[in-house]
């Protein structure tokens, strides 16, 4: 069900990417830039809710009450956007006809998706009935996948195909149609971050690497890109960095009305960052006792065929609330295994975001096969904690999770 619906989005976005770019232009206050911001804050939202659940900071039934309202409000949002003016042209009321039938077939898909279907009063199609539909749907993007295997040489399509496999959920697949829009485009700041959210998709929600290299050169194509300085926020946040996180979101925030739920929700994420750089200062200006911690990282027999021994293999402490930013981290080879290592506070990435200055933490190993820190497809790592850090601790880390 969940795919269908995500298929009439699909559908909804391939109709847009026609029929809105005359009438939009590059405004950023259009609305699809609004639509673009309100599904990006949704989605980073979301991501947040899923954290707090896997942290057990939310039980599975208030993280499905605060899922369902967040959808409620992010439909809300986009009901509210105001409708792109057709241009004064039969092709420019035929796109305002097309826009007008469309979005609402969306805002029908996310009610019945949250299970608020009720509050519309409209009767459920049947199985049979989404399966066919489904199958259209999924068929029809692959007839697009086909031709372009074809007729490579075609921009515009392949960013269709790539915003219909991000709806439908196929990240890597839209990754990739979004890297052959980029080597027949170059540096257009929409397609840079589109590919940047994507390649984010891929490595599980994380910005860190070639999505923040593609966002940086958006902003130096545009400096006033929303959705540029929205993912380019939510990177600088992810890694600790919550200064230039604040300077990005308060770049967004004068693009948007004051009153909007946009503007309300990037002000929360500011207080957050702001909060987190007066932690940091409060306490960078502690004496602080010292903190270590001993790591045994041992390798799950039953993997050893999956490790080559050039492979790398990183060892650090991330604090088990707050900044996502490696604490302490050291680098190694496979072919270190087993490996005994000390985690201190002179092997902190950030000179203010130290082992020290956190009560508690997680300690992770991973096993990289491209060299890379950010965990990807076949990768293996392994974690333990939170532990809490006061004074010298040992702890054992097995490598024994291949990562999906």
């Amino acid at each position: 069900m969940m795919i269908f619906w995500g298929a009439v989005a699909a559908m909804v976005l391939l109709a847009l990417a026609f029929i809105l770019p005359p009438l939009l232009g590059r405004g950023r206050e259009s609305a699809m830039a609004r639509e673009t911001l309100n599904a990006a804050i949704y989605r980073a939202r979301l991501r947040e809710l899923e954290m707090d659940r896997e942290n057990g900071q939310l039980s599975p039934e208030r993280f499905d009450e605060a899922k369902k309202e967040l959808a409620r409000e992010f439909l809300m949002d986009t009901e509210a956007a105001p409708t792109p003016p057709p241009a004064p042209t039969g092709r420019g009321r035929w796109v305002a006809a097309a826009v007008a039938l469309f979005i609402p077939l969306m805002a029908v898909g996310l009610y019945w998706q949250w299970g608020g279907w009720e509050l519309i009063g409209a009767k459920q199609p049947q199985a049979s009935d989404i399966q066919q539909q489904q199958l259209a749907i999924e068929q029809m993007v692959a007839r697009l996948a086909k031709r372009l295997e074809e007729q490579p040489d075609d921009p515009k399509g392949w960013l269709m195909l790539g915003k219909s496999y991000m709806v439908m959920e196929r990240y890597e697949e839209a990754a990739r149609a979004y890297e052959k829009a980029y080597e027949l485009i170059g540096d257009d700041p929409d397609l840079l971050a589109d590919y940047a959210e994507a390649l984010a998709f891929v490595q599980g929600d994380r910005l860190a690497g070639k999505p923040e290299a593609l966002l940086k050169k958006a902003l130096e194509k545009d400096p006033h890109h929303p959705k540029a300085l929205w993912l380019s926020g939510i990177a600088a946040f992810q890694e600790g960095r919550f200064e230039e996180a604040i300077e990005r979101w308060r770049a967004l925030l004068s693009l948007l009305p004051p009153e909007s739920r946009d503007a309300q929700v990037v002000r929360q994420l500011l207080a957050r960052a702001e909060g987190h750089v007066e932690e940091v200062q409060d306490k960078a200006s502690e004496p602080a006792e010292k903190a270590a911690i001993e790591v045994e990282v041992t390798l799950d027999p039953k993997l050893a065929e999956r490790v080559e021994p050039d492979d790398t293999l990183f060892v650090f402490a991330r604090a088990a609330e707050g900044p996502r930013v490696p604490l302490a981290v050291v680098r190694k080879k496979a072919s270190d295994l087993p490996l005994h290592v000390t985690l201190d506070d002179s092997m902190a990435m950030v000179p203010s975001l130290r082992l020290s200055r956190f009560p508690k933490v997680m300690v992770e190993a991973h096993i990289s096969k491209s060299g890379q820190a950010v965990p990807q497809s076949g990768d293996i790592k392994g974690r333990v904690g939170p532990i809490e850090v006061r004074g010298l601790t040992s702890v054992q880390v097995t490598l024994d999770q291949v990562v999906p």
